[in-house]
């Protein structure tokens, strides 16, 4: 996938889960919907620190990228065959984040900022995601916690995958 159609996927992404939240009504937010999993704020604020994370790393400068994490030295992989493999490593393990992407507790008063936080992400990203080369993004790994390094751009696709995958469980759940 182009850096364009990149672009349109992680922002069509954003649409989507922007659209289901806005019509969700805000006292049903912080609803605990069963015990032990998260309300829809939660799934929202972990899509929120996903980014923030994802922005922290692409602020970083390329330099540093290729000295912690190396650089691709392997045919890229398409957004199938990566969710595929996120899809396999879930397998028999239980419906946990590591704890750096486990949100807190968030009051149904907080939804509009909550969503508002989404909102500039994506433009953040978008922005980011411009000034990059389509060689860059098939150069430079960063780390996923489950999957191991991939390249920015295949970490880019998964992340639009993840606004989906949260979204799919939203629709059915909430």
């Amino acid at each position: 996938m182009n850096k364009n159609a990149l672009i349109q996927d992680i922002d069509k992404s954003f649409a989507e889960v922007i659209s289901w939240y806005d019509s969700h009504p805000q006292e049903k937010f912080d609803t605990i919907v069963r015990e032990g999993k998260w309300t829809a704020g939660q799934h929202l604020e972990h899509l929120n620190i996903t980014w923030d994370v994802l922005l922290k790393v692409m602020k970083m400068p390329k330099f540093f990228l290729s000295y912690k994490f190396g650089k691709c030295n392997r045919e890229e992989r398409d957004v199938d065959t990566i969710v595929g493999k996120y899809q396999s490593k879930l397998q028999g393990l239980p419906a946990v984040t590591t704890s750096r992407f486990e949100p807190k507790p968030i009051h149904h008063n907080e939804k509009q900022k909550s969503i508002d936080h989404f909102k500039k992400s994506n433009q953040r990203i978008t922005k980011k995601l411009s000034r990059w080369s389509e060689s860059h993004l098939s150069t430079y790994l960063i780390p996923h916690p489950l999957i191991g390094r991939m390249t920015v751009r295949e970490m880019m696709s998964w992340a639009a995958y993840h606004n989906r995958h949260h979204l799919k469980t939203l629709a059915r759940d909430y």
